[in-house]
């Protein structure tokens, strides 16, 4: 059996991309420096604050170059997920769902996938 652990809903008009909705886990850490590392694995991307204010937009800015630089430089967020383990779920007419499974027999990483806190958020896409 497999289990949902995130989910981005990418919503394009024209066939261009406008908007993504994400739900996933992240992590983060302070640093000796005193700056904050910021993880987003399922991404396979990290950022850095130097405030707790700024993760959120640290976070929303990084996501946003992510998917720019798939639309630009890669062959289209959807194939740029799929090349890191990320599967359609659900297409629409104007949206289609990403979602990362694991398997709910591989405990560890399923305990793992669970300390991580949840970031959600519907960010607009302008390039």
């Amino acid at each position: 059996m497999k289990i949902n652990e995130a989910n981005i809903d990418i919503v394009r008009k024209s066939g261009q991309l406008k908007s993504v909705a994400i739900q996933m886990p992240i992590w983060d850490k302070s640093l000796d420096d005193e700056s904050i590392s910021i993880n987003l694995p399922l991404l396979g991307l990290k950022t850095f604050a130097f405030e707790d204010s700024d993760t959120v937009t640290a976070i929303q800015e990084l996501i946003q170059a992510f998917c720019i630089n798939c639309e630009k430089f890669g062959h289209g967020l959807e194939a740029e997920l799929s090349k890191i383990g990320w599967v359609q779920s659900a297409v629409d007419v104007d949206k289609v769902r990403m979602s990362f499974q694991i398997q709910s027999s591989n405990v560890v990483l399923d305990q793992i996938m669970q300390t991580g806190d949840q970031f959600v958020e519907v960010l607009q896409i302008a390039y």
